[in-house]
């Protein structure tokens, strides 16, 4: 048994060793592709284009919710594989398997069919998200279900999990809002022509808060540009407990009584209550 057990603990830090070590590789490679966009003789970007690489430099990649997400994966399986009987430990691993399951769903939901094509006959594309997106992310999937009966789940890391979606929302808009930068428009024979175009940086398209989820058109409406951000930030934290909700009962995880999910359970129970009194009325018309 303790053989066993043995054999798991490293399994599970090989595989977290795995994870942050290609995570690092693709933010080195792509850090190192930041310095190809350089034209020869200069030591900066030639435009502001609203790329997140023209403000973080080489760094960018570290901006990226898929990166951090990977690397926290990553960094909580090699723990939890040193530290197999942290019951703490397997708590901040399942908070990490909720953010990356987010990675997951809105990459392949949302981002991967809004990639430009030519991206995909990139080799380094290609291959950095499938490990990013796909790889990566399953493994702690399974690893989450190979341990599902050796820990019991305190919601409080539900409430952290939460403050880090705010906290990233609240970064983008940040970074959106202050990166703001205006260039002069110039005519076909390159005059200035006195009018201004306005580039706001952006870590994600989707999130582009003009644009939000790459609805064109509704930078026209400011009142609604605020609406559906305000939206936005309510949702992004509910998201993170739906998906934990979702881990938590798939898996039938044990879990400590407190509030995190209860207003879940209520809507249940009230489901379930209407289905037994709907049930009773059949059997009185019936009889």
């Amino acid at each position: 048994m303790l053989k066993d057990q043995n054999k798991k603990n490293v399994l599970f830090y090989s595989l977290g060793i795995f994870v942050i070590i290609n995570t690092l590789v693709w933010t080195i490679l792509s850090g190192g592709r930041w310095f190809e966009m350089i034209p020869p003789g200069e030591n900066q970007l030639p435009e502001f284009n609203g790329d997140p690489n023209q403000v973080f430099g080489p760094f960018y990649m570290l901006a990226f919710f898929t990166i951090q997400t990977n690397f926290f994966t990553g960094i909580t399986i090699t723990i939890i594989g040193f530290k197999n009987n942290s019951n703490k430990a397997k708590n901040w691993f399942f908070g990490s398997i909720v953010l990356i399951t987010i990675t997951f769903l809105v990459y392949w939901a949302i981002l991967s069919w809004s990639t430009d094509e030519y991206k995909w006959s990139d080799p380094y594309f290609v291959i950095s998200t499938l490990f990013t997106h796909g790889v990566n992310p399953i493994i702690g999937f399974v690893i989450l279900f190979m341990i599902k009966n050796e820990f019991v789940l305190d919601k409080k890391i539900i409430g952290w999990i939460c403050l880090f979606m705010s906290i990233y929302i609240v970064f983008h808009s940040f970074f959106y809002s202050a990166g703001a930068y205006s260039k002069e428009v110039l005519d076909d024979n390159g005059n200035p022509t006195g009018k201004y175009t306005i580039y706001f940086p952006h870590v994600y398209g989707f999130l582009d808060v003009r644009k939000i989820f790459f609805m064109n058109g509704i930078e026209k409406y400011p009142w609604l540009v605020i609406i559906i951000n305000m939206i936005l930030f309510l949702i992004a934290p509910l998201f993170a407990v739906g998906l934990s909700w979702i881990w938590a009962k798939s898996l039938r995880l044990k879990s400590t009584n407190n509030s995190y999910y209860k207003w879940m359970d209520r809507i249940k129970e009230k489901i379930n209550n209407k289905k037994e009194v709907s049930k009773n009325i059949d059997i009185v018309n019936e009889n």
